[in-house]
């Protein structure tokens, strides 16, 4: 059975993302719709040393597709560099910092004009350092068409999908009077985990929190919370 799930290529998302990728064998990467301003698209929370934090990426045109927005030049002048800063300041004596600090930031200064690219690499080092093993696809590539649930469904059926693990919102949105293969809505709570020196525990913030916390463990973590998250 091939279980497919389909997100927006994000700006290293949240813990919940990771939770219903775990759940699938193949990820396609919803990046041929609107590009969403002031979404988790191009910005994330972290948690540091003076609260909770976003760290953004500047774009240009924000009427393009997610695959067609390019990161604006004020990033690699400025925003980069404060936001590598803030993120080393954030973390740097958390315990997982030496493990994947420095591959991080070469990554996130690599210099990607494409901000889904950019996501995307950022996305790929997450997933090897968390074990997470799965195919990624573009739904860009894949000659897709339609809105909404029409849209997800020319998707699921052009990856040969058997299951949907869908988000726990799909079922607010989603049409289900023309879908024609199984759906599982995504059921998420947030676990709880060490942050490092904080005095108390904040959820929803960037991936990156639970990486250099805790590392790799965070899936036994999610899955301990979750009840699994096998496919």
């Amino acid at each position: 059975m091939k279980v497919v799930t389909i997100h927006q290529p994000e700006h290293l998302s949240y813990l919940g993302f990771y939770h219903k990728v775990s759940m699938a064998h193949t990820l396609v990467l919803l990046d041929n719709v609107q590009y969403e301003k002031n979404y988790f698209q191009n910005r994330n929370r972290i948690y540091t040393n003076s609260g909770v934090r976003y760290i953004t990426v500047p774009v240009y045109d924000t009427r393009e597709a997610i695959n067609k927005t390019a990161i604006a030049d004020d990033f690699f002048k400025r925003t980069c560099r404060k936001n590598m800063a803030t993120i080393t300041d954030a973390y740097r004596r958390a315990p997982y910092w030496k493990t994947y600090g420095e591959q991080f930031l070469s990554i996130y200064q690599c210099g990607e004009k494409s901000l889904s690219l950019f996501n995307e690499k950022l996305l790929r080092f997450i997933l090897k350092a968390l074990g997470i093993e799965v195919e990624i696809v573009h739904a860009s590539e894949l000659g897709v068409s339609g809105q909404k649930t029409e849209l997800l469904m020319d998707i699921l059926h052009k990856v040969n999908a058997d299951k949907y693990i869908a988000g726990k919102s799909g079922a607010d949105y989603m049409d289900m009077s023309i879908v024609d293969l199984p759906v599982e809505f995504q059921n998420f709570t947030h676990p709880v985990y060490t942050q490092w020196g904080k005095d108390h525990f904040e959820p929803y913030m960037s991936i990156i929190d639970a990486l250099f916390n805790v590392g790799p463990s965070i899936m036994d973590i999610i899955a301990a919370t979750n009840g699994g998250g096998k496919r």
